[in-house]
């Protein structure tokens, strides 16, 4: 089947059993990159169907799959896999517990694999506890690539929220990471591809991948072909939206020629599929992601009282805490982390890819808004906002500044 024109696959309240993923894995679907799965009854196995389909759609980049709790086994880390093209997941509410939440840890960064390709990660309204914050904050300290995290909603509390600030600063690696990084050193370093799914365009180092392959083959394919071929269908298209039956629905992008039209130029209509293809391919990369660099291998190490130290997690620029039940304690442990992530930022100069937290969300905990350390908290978060302009001074406070 082709459906080669869809972008966003839309499923609602609909039961999505192994036959319809099975239809799917039938269809050419090489501009798709969203998959939307609101409450449609997804079990274990087909999860594991889903996560399998992933890398084959090359164009694929967000995963939504709220309302669909999976009790038991909990198995939503197999959409994280170190072969999974997700940059973008969604898993609210969906019941996760801490043992959920553990898998979902490792899945983000462990001693010896980490996560290259997921930017943002939603865990909003769960029941995760101080034990999953753990397992989260262990997944953060081996990961530089996450960008945002949310774990709104959800039943953390002062001791979790430590454990996630320890991860956002300084700190000491332990015996099996230190062993790991000898390894690391005595091999000359590690040093990945692109972080994020490998979509950076200005290295000549970008692993081999199911994604990154396949459009480097459509790049050469297409490079040999005539120039002319297919040209006016590589221009930009007019968007169409197709609407399917009620409860699905699919965002789609129709090529213009297509309706009883052949396309033009000397390629006829394979040379306007391969400009599509090329089309697609240039779309879907970022060029301004970082490259993926092992956490071990962090060039501002410290060596102090026989301890290995390394920096925090410094490339998550947005956290979301609100509607937990974080107390006082809690709160000098953000103000203690922010701090340094500001002090960090400001004297050694740190590049535009790692600023540290830009964004932090914590209101509705157990603290109230007017708390002193509440107040520090959002008063030194303004400062860091990207869009923070200070107050420009009027006339009339230069002449009162300079009467008084």
């Amino acid at each position: 089947m082709q459906i080669n024109h869809a972008k966003e696959l839309f499923i609602r309240s609909w039961k999505v059993e192994e036959k319809v993923l099975g239809i799917l894995k039938m269809c050419i679907l090489e501009r798709l990159q969203c998959i939307n799965l609101w409450n449609v009854g997804l079990t274990e196995h087909t999860l594991k169907i889903l996560s399998s389909l992933l890398p084959s759609l090359p164009s694929i980049k967000s995963l939504v799959l709220d309302g669909n709790p999976i009790p038991g086994s909990e198995p939503y880390y197999l959409v994280m896999g170190e072969d999974s093209p997700i940059q973008h997941l969604s898993l609210r509410n969906n019941q996760i517990t801490d043992q959920g939440a553990e898998m979902i840890g490792k899945a983000l960064g462990t001693t010896f694999t980490q996560n290259r390709c997921l930017a943002t990660l939603n865990l909003s309204f769960n029941n995760i506890s101080d034990a999953g914050a753990k397992h989260i904050a262990q997944g953060i300290r081996m990961n530089r690539v996450l960008l945002s995290l949310s774990l709104a909603s959800n039943n953390i509390s002062d001791e979790g929220c430590q454990y996630i600030c320890n991860a956002l600063q300084r700190f000491s690696l332990t015996h099996e990471e230190v062993v790991q990084r000898r390894k690391l050193l005595s091999q000359g370093g590690f040093r990945g591809g692109s972080g994020l799914g490998s979509r950076r365009t200005d290295s000549k180092d970008r692993p081999s991948s199911n994604r990154s392959g396949s459009q480097m083959r459509t790049s050469r394919g297409s490079s040999k072909k005539k120039p002319d071929a297919g040209k006016k269908d590589a221009e930009k298209t007019p968007k169409k939206d197709e609407k399917g039956k009620k409860g699905v629905s699919v965002t789609s992008e129709t090529p213009k020629g297509t309706k009883g039209k052949k396309s033009g130029g000397a390629g006829g209509k394979d040379g306007g599929k391969r400009a599509m293809t090329l089309s697609v391919t240039q779309d879907s990369e970022n060029p301004d992601l970082p490259e993926f660099v092992h956490p071990l291998m962090d060039h501002q190490a410290e060596h102090t009282e026989g301890k290995v130290f390394i920096p925090g997690c410094m490339t998550l620029v947005n956290l979301n805490l609100s509607r937990n039940k974080i107390g006082k304690q809690g709160m000098e442990y953000l103000l203690s982390m922010i701090q340094y992530q500001a002090n960090r930022h400001r004297i050694l100069a740190a590049t535009p890819t790692a600023p540290g937290l830009l964004k932090l969300h914590i209101q509705r905990n157990a603290v109230s808004e007017q708390h002193p350390t509440y107040v520090k908290i959002q008063e030194t978060m303004v400062t860091r906002d990207p869009t923070y302009k200070p107050e420009a001074k009027t006339p009339e406070d230069d002449i009162q500044s300079v009467v008084g």
